[in-house]
């Protein structure tokens, strides 16, 4: 945006207005006084200078003046805009992007000036030609020499670098004054007729001596004042071009390009004899402060010291005389062990060779110096010289040597901080900090110790080393009474490091030298951990005899221990602190502030996986009658075994709090992907509390028996917060309370109500199994012909109060409770009996019952069924079970036996809703099965889904060749039952064949269809 905003501004500046001004007047001058043959058009050259200094955003005053000029002087618009964009095109490549070069260093202006007199001005010239009749060569010299004159004059008279040149005072007076006295001598002969023609070379060469000996402005202004001089004098049919005007074009174009290249060529000479001096200054400068030194030596037959700089005296006291002097100086000075290094380099043929050495100064002091030397070959490759800088680094070698000795002890400062940072637990902490400092420092052993519950003695908490057996049954006394002697023992006493340089030495060591050899130890160092007073434990490090303990690897170590026993203390105020902020006192659960953050982060965590979890809010019934009776520690008592109950019947994930007094809360994390499933999960639990409080509680003499009042809401509703969640359970809770007590309720009245009506029906079946309340009904299967082969009992529950009812009402809650196993054993005995009586009438087909999951892996399963056969005496080959494939999923070996079993007396069995299962052939294959039931949703699509019935044709050839029967149910309509003929099905059953009724209707309605 800024580059945008400055051509604007170009735009509008009075370079681009005097551009403008000056092409309109030069170009309307030229088609006015030339109008046939303007030999220069000038207007090019002030397009070049004025687009390389400004930038192409000349162009428009460029465009825009030619215009005005061919408008001005008659000639079309058409002719104006060609030769305005020409003169643009063909100084382009000279302009384009200049900015980024200077002129007195264009390495590549001769290839611009090419690029642009081959191309780029044939393609402007082309333009010219299609919209005038001038010819087109000459069009081209007429821009061509309008670029070079006045184009490269003004170039250099605009352009902000320039030299002045050497010419004195009188010197420029003088040529000057020629130059311009010369000018109406040559280019108006009738002033001086005599003068012969070749003089019009002499203003040429004054020229010239005025741009090398007075400088590039000078040079620019006399080029144009001879441009003024000629142009007149010509036009005036005067002066050496009087009868060929056309060589002046020629003569002003070639006089300026050698004006302009021999003036950028002395001001790149001048520039780079500037540079080279400004180099030798500042290497003077730099040889006069640098502490390093330089040097340069010669090689070969010739070899020897050629320059040393003075910074030698500096560094080792003697001056670049004494070494120029002495060759050998050099040599003796140097450490006999780094003599070697030296000897190898003088050997190198490398071009960079770089060491460190030690050399002595005069006084006899070592440095430590680095050498990078550089070699120079000559043309054969022979080497000629070597250049090199020497550099004092005895600071950097010691300050290198500490850092490399107490580097690994300050990363493991370092890795010790994170740990005490990121980890809470302390055996952890204490451990992971022995590993530490031995990985990273290398000692032999380092153990930590804390005192023991009597604080007593110092145990081995953590030990990490080669040497770590050394701790084995090792025992630091540090009662008050009898005060440990060693090293540990005086450190703990005083609250100060010990340290044994010498364990063999040392008589305070003398006890334990004999372990301490066997270990590789040498030396130890004993440091107390305390923070703020307290003593934590004990630190103890020890070393082989390659390691020393210097005063700052002590301080270091005592940091760690510091940083440790802070760690410690932290850990122990953490716990005493979560302990009174988040557990209640008497219990140890949780409180209200614990519940409630964990109550927050389940519920952000569940509505994030949009799954649900429940709460229990509990209270004991009649608690406040035992406190008045029997007093507060029997109350106590009592709440803590209520806790203990709790604890370990509920999921580890699951949080248990004390609110006060006796109410406590069940937190249910996560229970189902439903608010129903986890309503009837919540129940459950409720349930299971009661039962856990069931059993009486005992302290001391006394038995209590415990029944708690609990109130249940489920989580999390989109507006629910967790004082809500607590609030709505406590609601329900007391609605429990005022309801009789020693029961649960529901705070959301649906789910309240779906609880109740579980509850209710669950009693209601008690009751209607007791007293019979159930029904058959059946419903015809039939084969091709209509006939009716076998029927299928169908139960029906006749309520006194909602009516017959459907057993997708109940049998959920049937098979839940366990109430299926006597329900089922009813309706054997009541489908066998009604088969026995229609046998006796006559009827030749299979009865089929429905047999749950729960009932079948019911262990008497087997014996109900013998026992409904015996009581009924009916033919077991006239009973079919129909089972679903959930029931052998199991234990299928287990299913195998029983239906062997059965099947062994003549029963049979039908696998229900097939297809819409696993379905396995394994299963098809092992199972004693009789006939397969095609589900009804295949049934349903059989007409007109061809995956429907590629699946049915499937079913059907499976069947035939494991010799199985195959019927259809769901069958309403005819085109059904006739697509599944088609696709080989015999049997049928449905709505289309006949609809379940009871059982005194059932022959009735065959026989009206019949007819």
């Amino acid at each position: 945006m800024a580059s945008l905003l400055r051509e604007v501004r170009l735009l509008l500046s009075i370079p681009s207005l005097f551009l403008f001004v000056a092409t309109l007047v030069t170009g309307a001058g030229l088609l006015t006084l030339q109008p046939d043959r303007p030999f220069f058009w000038i207007p090019a050259g002030l397009a070049f200078s004025f687009l390389f200094r400004y930038g192409l955003s000349m162009s428009f005053a460029v465009v825009l003046g030619e215009l005005s000029a061919f408008l001005i002087t008659g000639h079309s618009t058409l002719h104006g805009l060609a030769s305005g964009l020409a003169s643009i095109v063909s100084v382009l490549p000279l302009v384009y992007r200049h900015n980024h070069l200077k002129i007195s260093r264009e390495d590549h202006m001769w290839r611009r000036f090419m690029l642009a007199f081959l191309i780029a001005l044939p393609v402007g010239t082309t333009l010219r030609f299609l919209t005038n009749d001038v010819g087109w060569i000459e069009w081209y010299m007429r821009v061509f020499t309008g670029v070079l004159f006045p184009g490269l004059p003004l170039l250099l008279w605009s352009r902000s670098s320039r030299f002045s040149g050497d010419a004195g005072l009188w010197e420029r007076v003088a040529v000057t004054t020629v130059f311009v006295l010369s000018l109406p001598v040559v280019f108006f002969d009738n002033i001086v007729p005599f003068l012969p023609l070749p003089y019009a070379y002499l203003p040429a060469m004054l020229v010239i001596w005025i741009a090398l000996r007075m400088g590039d402005f000078s040079g620019a202004a006399a080029m144009l004042l001879l441009g003024l001089a000629a142009f007149p004098g010509t036009a005036l049919n005067e002066g050496p071009f009087a009868n060929q005007p056309a060589s002046l074009r020629i003569y002003l174009a070639f006089l300026a390009i050698i004006t302009f290249f021999l003036t950028s060529l002395i001001e790149r000479q001048t520039l780079l004899l500037k540079q080279q001096i400004e180099q030798d200054t500042l290497f003077r400068l730099f040889l006069e402060r640098t502490r390093d030194i330089i040097y340069r030596a010669r090689r070969g037959s010739n070899a020897g010291l050629e320059f040393m700089s003075p910074s030698v005296t500096e560094f080792l006291g003697y001056t670049p005389s004494d070494f120029t002097s002495n060759p050998a100086l050099l040599i003796e000075l140097i450490h006999p062990e780094d003599h070697e290094i030296i000897a190898r380099i003088r050997s190198s043929s490398e071009k960079v060779q770089e060491a460190e050495f030690r050399i002595f100064d005069r006084k006899g002091h070592l440095h430590w110096a680095e050498l990078r030397q550089v070699t120079l070959k000559d043309e054969q490759g022979n080497t000629v010289a070597v250049e090199g800088v020497v550099r004092d680094i005895t600071d950097r070698k010691q300050a290198s040597n500490r850092i490399l000795h107490l580097n690994g002890l300050l990363h493991s400062i370092r890795q010790i901080n994170q740990l005490i940072t990121r980890e809470r637990d302390r055996e952890i902490i204490l451990k992971e900090s022995c590993n530490i400092l031995v990985q990273n420092r290398g000692y032999r052993v380092i153990w930590i110790g804390l005192p023991d519950r009597e604080a007593k003695h110092i145990e081995v908490a953590a030990v990490a080393g080669e040497g770590s057996g050394y701790t084995d049954g090792l025992t630091i006394t540090i009662d008050g009474s009898v005060t440990g002697l060693g090293p540990s023992g005086r450190a703990w006493a005083t609250g100060k490091t010990v340290l044994t340089s010498n364990v063999t030495s040392d008589p305070a060591f003398a006890p334990w030298k004999d372990r301490a050899a066997r270990f590789g130890i040498h030396s130890s160092l004993a440091i107390p951990l305390v923070h703020a007073d307290v003593k934590y434990g004990l630190m103890n490090v020890y070393t082989d005899d390659s390691l020393q303990f210097n005063e700052e690897e002590i301080g270091l170590l005592g940091e760690v221990a510091g940083d440790i026993a802070y760690s410690l203390y932290n850990i122990e105020r953490e716990a005493e602190i979560e302990k009174l902020a988040y557990y209640d006192p008497l219990t140890d659960l949780a409180n209200r502030r614990l519940l409630l953050d964990h109550l927050e982060h389940e519920m952000a965590f569940l509505r994030r996986r949009n799954r649900f979890g429940a709460l229990l809010y509990l209270d004991l019934d009649n608690f406040k009658h035992v406190n008045d009776s029997y007093g507060h520690d029997t109350g106590d008592e009592i709440l803590r075994e209520v806790a203990r109950r709790l604890r370990a019947r509920l999921r580890e994930e699951d949080t248990v709090a004390r609110l006060g007094g006796d109410e406590f809360v069940i937190l249910l994390f996560d229970l189902a992907d439903s608010p129903d499933e986890a309503a009837k999960q919540a129940q459950s639990v409720a349930e299971q509390v009661q039962l856990t409080l069931q059993p009486p509680c005992i302290v001391g003499q006394n038995t209590f028996n415990l029944t708690p009042s609990i109130g249940v809401t489920v989580l999390p509703r989109y507006d629910q917060s967790p004082q809500d969640v607590i609030r709505e359970a406590d609601t329900a809770m007391y609605r429990t309370k005022m309801e009789g007590r020693n029961g649960y309720r529901f705070f959301h009245p649906e789910m309240q109500r779906m609880a109740e009506f579980r509850l209710s029906m669950e009693q209601e079946l008690h009751r209607a199994i007791q007293g019979q309340e159930f029904t058959l009904h059946y419903q015809p299967q039939v084969d091709t012909e209509g006939r009716t082969v076998g029927l299928e009992a169908l139960l029906r529950w006749q309520h006194p109060t909602m009516g017959t009812l459907g057993p997708d009402k109940y049998i959920g809650i049937a098979e839940e409770t366990g109430l299926i196993v006597p329900l089922g054993r009813q309706i054997l005995r009541m489908a066998c009996g009604q088969l026995q009586i229609w046998k006796a009438q006559g009827f030749q087909g299979t009865m089929a019952v429905n047999i749950s999951a729960r009932q079948f892996r019911d262990p008497y399963f087997v014996k109900d069924v013998q026992d409904a056969l015996a009581e009924t005496g009916v033919d077991p080959g006239s009973l079919l079970l129909e089972i679903t494939e959930s029931v052998f999923l199991d234990n299928l070996e287990e299913s195998i036996e029983k239906m062997e079993d059965l099947c062994a007396t003549g029963i049979r069995f039908s696998v229900d809703d097939f297809g819409t299962g696993y379905s396995s052939l394994t299963y098809l294959k092992r199972l004693p099965l009789y006939e397969i039931k095609i589900d009804r949703s295949f049934t349903r699509d059989a007409v007109s889904n061809d995956f429907s019935r590629a699946i049915i044709r499937t079913i059907v050839t499976i069947a035939e060749h494991l010799q199985m029967t195959v019927i259809a149910e769901g069958v309403e309509t005819d085109d059904q039952q006739k697509t599944l003929i088609e696709l080989g099905c015999r049997r049928f059953q449905g709505y289309y064949t006949g609809r379940p009724v009871p059982a005194d209707q059932i022959f009735a309605e065959q026989k009206k269809s019949d007819q």
